[in-house]
């Protein structure tokens, strides 16, 4: 099945070369953690699980169809270049069904349909209506991540509703995923999605909601308050619940989150000033939190720099002020696309 589902992958990629545009992007990344007792650790500052991390990709588009050629987790290993994954090359494509439908036939589609073909992204959606001010939602799978998943569907209307169903039927590693995301006015949003892993035997399900009060009451200012719930269908007792609130005003912003993993609280503030420039704008930032039912504080210091295409950060930081030697640390990074 695999291998019928990577030939026509192919197939569908091939044919829109014929009628579309093509572009050559990649990403770059590397860095280091040096923490105050000595030891270096590599920076995932890619999400590659290595010092040096890359992913090229060759982008295809027209009118009816989007494809992505990419290979992902380039890394280096004793001087040698590898991609550390069992199938470093991937790709997808997105069927504008309803369009195509429409100019084919003539015929208007009440609603939008894409088709999709390939290992898409988990990350577009699981925080479409939550702040994430820290990326904590990295970690978020419900089980069932699209990477796994080849087939889906999307069918919207107009920008009021959208509800998309991903799945695997990959025998012994049967995946589903279904998601739901409305938008009944501007300034509102709200999201439920369900995960089936049948290999795993945990289906898991997710619950978030997102008001921009700025667009809400016309501001001048930003302020957005989020909240959602993820949790286990067998085990709600370890739900995790999220809350945050994150505002700004001209180059100076703050936020505040509170979080609930499996009963333990755990509560985050940071603020962030803005240095405009033509050359290299600048981000300093700072923040504190307080973990572990409140019993360990730790605090950070950080300046982020863009340079045309590139990408520098810097941070100071100590996860646990009780263990100030052991657990503080420096980290540097770098991350460079084109």
């Amino acid at each position: 099945m695999k291998k019928t589902i990577s030939i026509l992958l192919v197939v569908l990629l091939a044919s829109a070369c014929l009628f579309a545009d093509v572009s050559l992007t990649g990403e770059l990344g590397f860095g280091y953690k040096v923490k105050f007792d000595g030891t270096v650790e590599n920076l995932d500052y890619l999400n590659l699980g290595s010092t040096y991390g890359g992913r090229f990709k060759i982008k295809l588009g027209s009118d009816y169809v989007n494809g992505e050629l990419r290979m992902d987790a380039i890394t280096v290993e004793d001087g040698k270049f590898t991609t550390g994954v069992r199938q470093p090359i991937n790709g997808y494509a997105t069927v504008k069904a309803s369009k195509l439908v429409a100019d084919v036939f003539e015929v208007s589609l009440p609603v939008g349909v894409e088709l999709y073909v390939g290992n898409q992204s988990f990350s577009a959606s699981y925080n479409w209506a939550y702040l994430d001010p820290q990326g904590n939602e990295k970690k978020i799978s419900l089980n069932a991540s699209r990477s796994s998943m080849p087939l889906g569907v999307a069918v919207s209307y107009d920008k009021y509703v959208t509800a998309k169903a991903w799945g695997s039927i990959v025998d012994g590693d049967k995946k589903g995923l279904l998601e739901a995301q409305i938008a009944p006015i501007d300034g509102v949003k709200a999201m439920i999605a369900y995960g089936v892993n049948q290999k795993a035997d945990k289906d898991n399900f997710q619950v978030a909601a997102l008001v921009d009060v700025k667009t809400l009451a016309d501001l001048d200012f930003n302020l957005a308050a989020s909240a959602q719930v993820i949790a286990n269908t067998d085990d709600f007792a370890k739900a995790t619940y999220f809350a945050a609130v994150k505002g700004g005003y001209e180059n100076i912003g703050g936020y505040a989150e509170y979080i609930n993993a499996a009963g333990v609280n755990n509560l985050y503030a940071g603020a962030s000033y803005g240095i405009a420039s033509d050359k290299a704008p600048t981000t300093l930032s700072a923040g504190v939190g307080i973990t572990k039912d409140f019993s360990k504080v730790g605090a950070s210091i950080g300046a982020d720099t863009q340079i045309k295409n590139i990408e520098l950060n810097v941070k100071l930081g100590c996860d646990d002020f009780s263990d100030f030697a052991k657990n503080g640390y420096v980290r540097f990074a770098s991350y460079i696309t084109f």
